[in-house]
């Protein structure tokens, strides 16, 4: 079995873990178990495409690898705190060298768009799965202190989580290119390419895009400390993930 294989096979199966962990009828304790099995299998067997290809590429010049597959659309209809999970998916979408448009955190299906390689995306949709399971469990666990109000502490606690794990993903991005490039010189430039490859394909749907400021959360100093406590302890993908872009938004 190919290296491609095997990792097709490992997807199917942490997939099919997060699609059990999120049906409504499995029990809290049965669904935080299945999503912690799921983020386990990811930590364990997280080897990027991207990793693959550009030191395949560095070897032999040559080498085909395609374009970027057809970009996915994450629906956030009927959802709470919006903008902070649409931060949290630019964040893992970075980490996994594909990039982020957003639509608008309103309307009656607010959405986000994600373009990269196909196995890139895989990758992004399933860690942020996830780590959104992984936050409403912590949540559920959360004592609101006395004179907060649900809607500021949860706010908090949403901005507090996705603002450390874009850190922690963001530090271990850095480290894990500055390790590939150091094992196989060149890879810098492949993953440069890549990620202009992915570039492009965004700016082909959407030739006009903004930053902008999304997302700033409540208040609640406990519940940003909750938050940040959360996001240290979430698990993520292996560090070998490699990822990169810029994550722009635009409103229609």
């Amino acid at each position: 079995m190919s290296i491609q294989e095997e990792q097709s096979k490992r997807l199917n199966t942490i997939r099919g873990l997060l699609a059990k962990a999120e049906d409504p009828s499995v029990p809290a304790p049965e669904a935080e178990a299945l999503s912690a099995k799921a983020a386990a299998l990811m930590q364990k067997y997280s080897i990027t495409a991207a990793m693959i290809a550009a030191a395949s590429k560095v070897k032999d010049p040559g080498k085909y690898e395609g374009k970027p597959g057809k970009r996915r659309v994450i629906s956030f209809k009927g959802q709470d705190f919006i903008a902070q999970k649409q931060n949290l998916l630019q964040a893992v979408a970075l980490h996994h060298l594909c990039e982020t448009v957003v639509t608008s955190t309103t309307g009656p299906d607010p959405r986000s768009y994600v373009f990269g390689y196909d196995s890139d995306l895989d990758l992004t949709e399933m860690l942020f799965t996830s780590l959104v399971l992984q936050a409403a469990h912590a949540l559920l666990a959360e004592d609101i202190p006395f004179g907060d109000t649900p809607r500021s502490f949860n706010s908090a606690w949403w901005a507090a989580y996705t603002n450390r794990i874009s850190w922690r993903l963001h530090t271990s991005r850095d480290s894990a290119e500055k390790a590939a490039e150091k094992a196989t010189p060149g890879t810098e430039v492949v993953l440069k390419d890549r990620r202009a490859e992915v570039a492009l394909a965004l700016k082909d749907e959407f030739p006009e895009t903004n930053k902008v400021r999304r997302g700033a959360g409540g208040r609640s100093r406990a519940g940003r400390a909750a938050g940040y406590a959360a996001g240290s302890r979430a698990q993520l993908t292996n560090p070998t993930a490699l990822g990169g872009g810029t994550g722009r938004a635009i409103e229609k």
